[in-house]
């Protein structure tokens, strides 16, 4: 099934491999010393790139039965306001660049996250820049809210910058589920880090949802496959030459995986990349997101799964693996052929929905549990976690199946399934 696809940037090479829109690094500030800090990160950013900086300021709307509204001319009331502002995101500008910036100001109206996505996206920013707020808890929670509904809303790359962080990142975080986002997310990464920064490669293991015999089996191939898996995505990445990546493995949840790392390891910043571009995804925009920018002690990039991303999410493959398409009749002995020969084997399983809204990963490195064809109702069950007979799985369920396809590689190995149902193309690779 063919996925759609957007129309791709312009694009500007920073560093071999690491690749940003060709537009403006756009800061977003309300003239207070909390976004203080974006602007200087604005400014190294600037001077690392050769981007253009623009300043924009969001003006909220007035209630529509406030107080204001009621005792004053709201249009004179209005006016002040849009001055007010203006003047101090001019002064602040003057108070904290040197004084040959001429960073141009817009000042916008309307809800902050959206008007903010619809700005730079016009703008065809490279980055959209802004503070997280002071240390209190409840300053954080809330600028991390503005952050999500921001990428949420839209496809930029947000910098989350921490208070105290001035200059480029030279101790990077980068989590990595070896998908093409996440890979994407790297490659935004490293083009504004410091050219000689220590980059720290990190994949989060998941806990064993398991017990029996098909664990250690699980085990042993999921611990052979993921340094394979690193040494790739470092390949892929193409650093500079006073650039340094090191490859790490945690296990446990995620983010707090991450968060703890990242603060032994001194980091000052944070990247993590998002699945998907589709309305659904941005409504569910992980737990990953959200749990980093309520924990980490750091600044944070998150870059969301754009249209650069998702045609590599294609092409990558399209080029890897060739569907080969089994007829009808085999359907239940091929699923049940390919059980018996990878059970137990760490498996991705990733899906496109009709209407292509964007490549979802749905499971990374669970053990392969079996596949099955129901004739009765047209469908196909994929299966991981624990063996058949022995322990707790997670079943997917794909409904009106069309089409079953075998995943092969140039030598004619079968490396996986795609199984084409109403409501979407779901693949399932088996890890190396």
């Amino acid at each position: 099934m063919p996925i759609p696809t957007l129309e791709l940037e312009p694009v500007v090479a920073v560093r071999d491999g690491a690749r940003l829109p060709a537009g403006p690094i756009v800061v977003a500030t309300d003239g207070s010393e909390e976004s203080d800090d974006a602007l200087r990160m604005a400014w190294a950013l600037a001077g690392r790139t050769g981007a253009d900086v623009q300043i924009v300021s969001v003006l909220e709307p007035l209630p529509a039965a406030s107080e204001i509204a009621a005792l004053v001319n709201a249009a004179d009331f209005r006016t002040e306001q849009r001055e007010s502002q203006l003047a101090a995101v001019k002064a602040q500008i003057a108070r904290v660049v040197p004084a040959e910036c001429s960073w141009p100001v817009e000042l916008i109206d309307g809800a902050s996250a959206s008007t903010l996505a619809r700005h730079v996206a016009a703008r065809r920013a490279r980055i959209l820049v802004m503070g997280r707020g002071r240390h209190r808890l409840p300053a954080r929670l809330v600028g991390g809210e503005t952050v999500l509904r921001a990428l949420r809303f839209g496809e930029t790359p947000v910098f989350a910058v921490e208070p105290g962080s001035t200059g480029l990142p030279r101790r990077i975080v980068i989590a990595t589920d070896f998908s093409a986002y996440s890979i994407h997310a790297a490659r935004v990464a490293l083009a504004i880090s410091a050219p000689d920064a220590l980059v720290y490669l990190v994949h989060v293991r998941p806990h064993a949802r398991f017990a029996g015999p098909a664990s250690a089996r699980w085990e042993h191939r999921y611990a052979a496959a993921v340094p394979a898996l690193l040494e790739d995505v470092r390949d892929q990445l193409q650093a500079g030459p006073d650039l340094q990546i090191e490859t790490i493995v945690l296990s446990g949840s995620a983010a707090p995986a991450v968060v703890e790392f990242a603060e032994t390891a001194a980091a000052d910043l944070i990247v993590s990349g998002t699945h998907g571009y589709g309305f659904i995804s941005r409504l569910v925009l992980g737990s990953m997101a959200a749990e980093l920018l309520r924990e980490a002690p750091m600044s944070l990039l998150c870059v969301p799964g754009s249209a650069v991303a998702h045609a590599a999410a294609r092409d990558e493959k399209a080029s890897q693996l060739q569907p080969d398409a089994v007829s009808r009749a085999d359907w239940a002995s091929t699923l049940d052929a390919f059980t018996r020969r990878h059970e137990g084997e760490p498996c991705t399983i990733e899906w496109v929905p009709s209407g292509g809204s964007g490549l979802h990963t749905i499971e990374f490195g669970h053990a392969f549990v079996g596949a099955a064809y129901d004739d009765r109702d047209g469908a196909v069950t994929l299966m991981t976690g624990a063996g058949r007979f022995d322990g707790p799985h997670t079943t997917h369920f794909v409904g009106d199946v069309r089409n079953l396809e075998e995943l092969r590689s140039v030598d004619g190995e079968i490396h996986g399934l795609r199984v084409l149902g109403r409501q979407g193309a779901t693949s399932l690779r088996l890890l190396p």
